[in-house]
């Protein structure tokens, strides 16, 4: 743009336009210049046609202020233009966000979706694994008071035949002596005695451990059914379900301010 004004203006001065030399683009030209330079150029075409040079008073101020009024329009236009473009750009970076924000959504949503399930998995492998492992303690426990049950009836066996084996022998001697001697024939009483005591003590002794036996039954019978209150797992339940859910919540609250 700046060669051709320079060639436009070497032109001019060729035709002895009077032009400062200050001038150096067409944009400089006030109106009354530009009235003087179209009126020279057109007489050079047609010398016969006779063209004021000068405007009418006033002509000058009013093409001034039109040009400053279309200079001003033109600059607001602009504006309006940038503004336009400006806002169709922040559209743009809206909406692709709102996209990365939404992609980041389904991804946060299935991940969310997985830990819900891998947890849960996790709570009930950890619950049965832990179940197992008490069935395991209890069989060994079980199978440890077995071994130590038989090991003392075996005891209990072996001293129970001892004893009638000494009983039997003592038995037969004092018997055998009663018949001679009155003092022996009152030991063999205390002795008949004394045998049918201890028969009776081993009775009362086993009666009173089956009675146990029994009672220890029934307080782990009755201490089953109290595990197995259906109100009390039911309210467990529930309470399990309101801080699942309130966590549900409270993760849906953060990924929302998280999206914001």
């Amino acid at each position: 743009m700046d060669e051709i004004d320079n060639i436009i203006l070497h032109s001019l001065r060729q035709i002895e336009c009077t032009l400062d030399e200050e001038v150096t683009s067409l944009d400089e030209f006030s109106p009354t210049l530009l009235v003087q330079v179209v009126s020279k150029c057109i007489t050079l075409i047609d010398p016969n046609l006779d063209l004021p040079r000068t405007l009418p008073p006033g002509m000058a101020q009013r093409f001034t202020a039109t040009a400053s009024l279309a200079e001003a329009c033109r600059s607001q236009s602009q504006q309006i233009v940038d503004q336009i473009e400006a806002t169709r750009h922040k559209c743009e970076e809206v909406m692709m966000d709102l996209q990365s924000k939404s992609a980041m959504h389904a991804r946060l949503q299935k991940e969310l979706e997985k830990l819900n399930r891998t947890v849960s998995r996790t709570a009930y492998t950890s619950r049965i694994l832990e179940i197992v492992g008490n069935i395991r303690k209890q069989k060994t426990d079980i199978d440890k008071i077995l071994q130590d049950t038989r090991t003392l009836q075996k005891e209990i066996n072996t001293i129970t035949g001892q004893l009638d084996r000494q009983f039997t022998v003592t038995d037969d001697l004092i018997f055998r002596n009663a018949k001679k001697d009155e003092h022996a024939k009152k030991a063999y009483k205390l002795l008949v005695t004394l045998h049918s005591d201890c028969a009776e003590l081993m009775a009362l002794v086993q009666e009173t451990g089956a009675v146990k036996r029994e009672i220890r039954d029934l307080e782990d019978q009755i201490e089953s059914e109290r595990s197995r209150n259906t109100a009390a797992n039911l309210a467990q339940i529930c309470r399990d379900l309101a801080e699942m859910q309130s966590e549900s919540q409270r993760l849906e609250e953060s990924l929302r301010a998280h999206l914001r």
